[in-house]
């Protein structure tokens, strides 16, 4: 139809991206999230990891257990990466903490997700973080029903739950205009797309409704650690994907 650049908006899409890129080397392809390139295939890969190791940090200072569960969907290496984020995240904050993974192999079973969630909190869990997409309304459900705080994830979910204490946030339209000014300017080259914390694009947000139950120090150590994060001082540990 004549479209310039088309994204391919998810993990999965990198084998389908790659097979029609050969075929219209004049198109520009990206996805987000993958590996694999071409003269004009890129992934986008969002370092959300870097916003999800500072929800676990802030789960090690304040948990009472030394216990965070992790709510999966689909098993991938994108989702992998983010739960090894948020593990370093933890034990930064206690190195005796211990987070617990568990995938439900769905994005869209909320009752699913709440069943893995309840049974993280019976375990002692007291924090919860999750990557499943739409099926995290169960986390949260799960949080609310047992008292405990989870983190929202990929956007601002501070507001759908009560339960939420912050999230860690990808904004999906800045980054998407980012990579079309990339093309249109002529810089795309065919490699890796990166946006973290420095780019503006991945976020940590508090939620302000519970930021006066956050102790100070953690407050200010977040920032901290924030900063050392953009500046390249701490480097985040991520899956090799």
């Amino acid at each position: 139809d004549g479209y310039s650049l088309c994204f391919g908006h998810g993990f999965e899409f990198q084998d389908a991206a790659a097979r029609v890129a050969r075929e219209y080397p004049e198109t520009l392809f990206v996805t987000t999230s993958g590996s694999r390139t071409a003269k004009n295939l890129s992934p986008i890969v969002f370092e959300l990891e870097q916003a999800t190791y500072l929800c676990g940090l802030v789960a090690g200072r304040m948990s009472r257990t030394a216990k965070a569960g992790m709510v999966g969907g689909v098993e991938l290496p994108s989702i992998r990466s983010t739960f090894l984020a948020f593990e370093a995240g933890l034990k930064a904050g206690n190195p005796g903490a211990k987070a617990t993974a568990v995938f439900t192999g769905s994005f869209e079973d909320v009752a699913g997700a709440k069943a893995a969630a309840l049974a993280l909190v019976d375990q002692g869990n007291d924090f919860l973080f999750h990557n499943a997409n739409a099926a995290a309304l169960g986390v949260f459900a799960a949080a609310t029903e047992r008292g405990v705080y989870a983190f929202g994830a990929n956007r601002d979910q501070n507001a759908l739950s009560p339960s939420v204490l912050a999230s860690a946030v990808i904004d999906l339209p800045r980054a998407f205009l980012e990579t079309a000014r990339w093309a249109r300017e002529g810089r795309f080259d065919g490699q890796p797309i990166r946006y973290g914390l420095a780019s503006g694009v991945v976020s940590f947000v508090w939620n302000p409704a519970h930021l006066g139950r956050v102790p100070a120090p953690v407050i200010d150590e977040v920032e901290r650690t924030r900063e050392r994060i953009v500046t390249g001082a701490l480097v985040v540990p991520r899956g090799d994907f």
